[in-house]
């Protein structure tokens, strides 16, 4: 049986969402594709009842959160830390109180790559970036970069990323490090 992720399918923020959560988010989808009045999303909406038949029922949501878990493996950066393979067990809302895990954003992250010298990483460094945010305007970052950082390394600021329409709901901004390759001619 080929996985699917009910939590996106019902536009949940992950397993440690409430029944009523469930059941609101169901309610919802099930009335906007219902196949009376849009014939063209019947697939659609046999999905999102297959979601609401497993994660309404208790046992059948525990025996899911496994899967769902064990899936979420598979889209790990081990490089980001010990923190993201803890929170594919006990949850990543308990591990950082935070709604997403790693397969499903809430498309408020942002991802930007900040290039350093070998000597940036080797030594560590506080980098001062100017971030532009997606109304225009340009805010200004200090980045600690960890010692000894490997290239791909991506450091969270948390409630740095984008907003919906100044809400209190703010996504994370990722700063990937990209290491570049400084070559010195030496004559001799």
């Amino acid at each position: 049986m080929k996985y699917k992720n009910y939590y996106k399918i019902l536009e949940l923020k992950g397993p440690n969402v409430s029944d009523d959560e469930i059941k609101s988010s169901y309610r919802r989808l099930a009335k906007a594709y219902h196949p009376d009045s849009n014939p063209q999303h019947e697939e659609t909406f046999k999905e999102i009842n297959e979601a609401f038949q497993t994660l309404k029922d208790k046992k059948k949501k525990q025996r899911y959160n496994v899967r769902y878990r064990l899936h979420s493996l598979q889209n790990i950066d081990f490089d980001a830390g010990i923190s993201d393979f803890v929170g594919i067990f006990i949850g990543k809302d308990e591990l950082e109180n935070s709604p997403q895990s790693p397969e499903e954003s809430t498309n408020l992250d942002e991802v930007i790559t900040l290039s350093l010298t070998i000597d940036d990483v080797k030594n560590g460094v506080v980098k001062e970036i100017n971030y532009s945010l997606p109304d225009g305007k340009t805010k200004k970052l200090s980045i600690k970069v960890p010692v000894d950082s490997k290239n791909g390394t991506k450091i969270r600021l948390k409630g740095e990323g984008r907003s919906i329409d100044n809400s209190s709901q703010k996504g994370d901004l990722y700063v990937k490090i990209d290491i570049i390759n400084v070559d010195v001619n030496i004559k001799m």
